[in-house]
């Protein structure tokens, strides 16, 4: 997994689109935790309410298959933490951390 995230992260950033921007991935081997890292350039208050709930629920099933599905019932977490763009009511920017939890 840490040789599939170095070529991962090799032109890393990465624009997707205009608004999504790919920063990566990491391994924790010793949390044994999988971080996918996106930054979203725009204001998730447009995404109407119950955004983080969609934003979740999408992650969640776009993980819990194949090759994720094995790391993840050996323990693993796969996380995706997606950031949004610093504004006056939130001075630090707001992040969304999504995890995957499959039955």
């Amino acid at each position: 997994m840490e040789e599939h995230a170095r070529t991962t992260n090799f032109r890393k950033p990465a624009w997707v689109d205009r608004e999504i921007r790919d920063d990566g991935v990491a391994v924790l081997c010793v949390q044994k935790t999988i971080e996918f890292r996106k930054f979203f350039n725009i204001d998730p208050d447009g995404l109407g309410r119950g955004w983080e709930q969609r934003l979740s629920a999408q992650w969640n099933r776009s993980q819990c298959r194949e090759p994720m599905l094995a790391a993840i019932r050996n323990g693993w977490q796969v996380v995706e933490i997606t950031r949004f763009p610093k504004s006056p009511k939130f001075p630090d920017g707001r992040q969304l951390r999504a995890g995957a939890f499959c039955r």
